[in-house]
């Protein structure tokens, strides 16, 4: 029976260092896309002020 609990026991930790693992990996790919929208929002306000400039110019 030991052995049974025992065996139990080191599948939780798997369990759970996988699970800690993959929302480690989409909590990074989140942020790399999040990051990514932030620089292209900046990026199209950029153009689109400076398409605003050059009418007035």
């Amino acid at each position: 029976m030991c052995m049974c609990k025992g065996e139990g026991a080191e599948f939780l930790l798997i369990w759970l260092g996988f699970i800690i693992t993959t929302l480690f990996f989409i909590g990074i790919v989140v942020l790399r896309a999040s990051k990514r929208k932030i620089l292209t929002l900046g990026f199209t306000v950029q153009t689109s002020q400076n398409q605003r400039i050059d009418p007035e110019n």
